[in-house]
């Protein structure tokens, strides 16, 4: 599976965006599920990364921090 710099960083914007969006509705119980396996191996740290897209990996990281239950999963796209 490829993806290009430019759609994963997409991913992972849009992906942060939706965490704030959760944050101010105040839910606390969610579960995500994305077909971005780039994303979601960045996420549960299986890969490290200092460019943008690793800060931006870190943000989503310290917003989900705060949520009770929040578990990520890899979904197929078909699935999807």
């Amino acid at each position: 599976m490829f993806a290009s710099a430019d759609s994963l960083l997409v991913e992972a914007l849009s992906f942060r965006e939706a965490l704030s969006w959760i944050k101010q509705l105040g839910l606390t119980n969610v579960c995500v599920e994305m077909d971005s396996r780039l994303l979601i191996d960045a996420l549960k740290g299986k890969t490290s990364n200092l460019s943008y897209f690793g800060s931006i990996v870190k943000d989503c990281l310290v917003l989900a921090s705060g949520l009770f239950y929040f578990p990520f999963a890899y979904v197929h796209r078909s699935a999807n």
